[in-house]
């Protein structure tokens, strides 16, 4: 009995030696976020590999700095493993029709500076013994994140990068405004074109986030080249700047907040650029629990209300 027990793989010792690995390696920061004791990790991790009969992780003295070509060959097949234990407890979850447990987002900053707060109160009151974990980082990394088990869910407006191993559920769609000081002359112009957006010192998005690559380019379709001098992650960085009068800034629709009015005008600039459209993403491979069903449902409920609202304020602004 005994003999057969050590043949079989500790499936909770996969899981946190993933722990470990997706932590840099480092057992305090991967214990801390497992919850348990440093010495209890470690113990674990080197059960696993009496178990293999090989070692997983390379060590420096009492520290861990890599993982063995060994482990390297196995982290797929682990991540594989994990992903079907999640399956089978999501099936299990559904089944007690519970909403509950962690729900990790990740999103650019637009997404969680300006959707999500709303979404998350909306769950929470439902459901109070949700909690949210919250990554906010480029499109592309968002879809990294995703098929490393790192996140549950993405929110993104770029276009997915592994088209074959995600699946996206479409939300709202949103369009770019312009804002500057109130007496900024742009603002009082009969008509915007792209050639009189070009010729202003522009303050906008980095390039991979937040629909930049769209806007550059119906600016090189168009034959002109923007004069971006300021590109920053954060819509409320680029408010600050417009606001300061240091260029014109161009940001997503339901950035511009009722709170702006007064420091900032804004003019629409929905037929200069094309529309993006907002989704949430997830694994194709990854059945969803719940909780995680309840957030694609509101995400898309709220956020599209919010694009309805945003597109009002912005009616008070000129179409260019």
């Amino acid at each position: 009995m005994n003999k057969s027990k050590q043949r079989q793989l500790n499936l909770r010792h996969v899981a946190q030696l993933l722990t470990v690995c997706d932590c840099g390696h480092s057992v305090s920061r991967a214990a801390e976020k497992l919850g348990i004791a440093q010495s209890v990790l470690s113990r674990n991790i080197q059960s696993l590999e009496r178990h293999l009969g090989q070692r997983l992780l390379v060590r420096s003295g009492r520290r861990l700095v890599g993982a063995t070509p060994l482990c390297d060959e196995l982290l797929h097949d682990f991540r594989e493993i994990s992903v079907r234990i999640d399956n089978i407890n999501s099936i299990a979850t559904g089944r007690r029709g519970r909403v509950e447990g962690e729900i990790r987002v990740a999103c650019t900053h637009l997404q969680a500076r300006y959707v999500l707060p709303e979404v998350f109160a909306a769950l929470r009151q439902d459901h109070p013994s949700l909690s949210f974990s919250i990554q906010q980082d480029f499109p592309a990394r968002i879809n990294d994140l995703i098929l490393a088990n790192h996140a549950d869910l993405g929110i993104c407006s770029e276009k997915l990068c592994d088209e074959t191993s995600l699946t996206s559920h479409p939300a709202y769609q949103w369009e770019r405004v312009v804002v500057a000081r109130p007496d900024h002359p742009i603002l009082k112009r009969p008509r915007l074109s792209l050639a009189a957006l070009a010729r202003e010192p522009l303050v906008t998005y980095i390039p991979g986030i937040t629909g930049r690559g769209a806007m550059d380019e119906a600016f090189r379709r168009a034959g002109f080249e923007p004069n971006i001098i300021v590109a920053a992650a954060d819509s409320d960085v680029i408010k600050e700047f417009a606001r300061n009068g240091h260029g014109v800034g161009v940001i997503a629709s339901i950035a511009y907040e009722e709170a702006d009015r007064g420091q900032l005008g804004m003019r629409r600039l929905g037929r200069l650029f094309p529309p993006m459209g907002a989704r949430v993403v997830h694994r194709r491979d990854r059945l969803l629990t719940p909780a995680q069903e309840a957030f694609v449902k509101e995400f898309c409920k709220a956020s599209a209300r919010q694009a309805k609202e945003a597109a009002k304020r912005a009616s008070g602004g000129r179409q260019a």
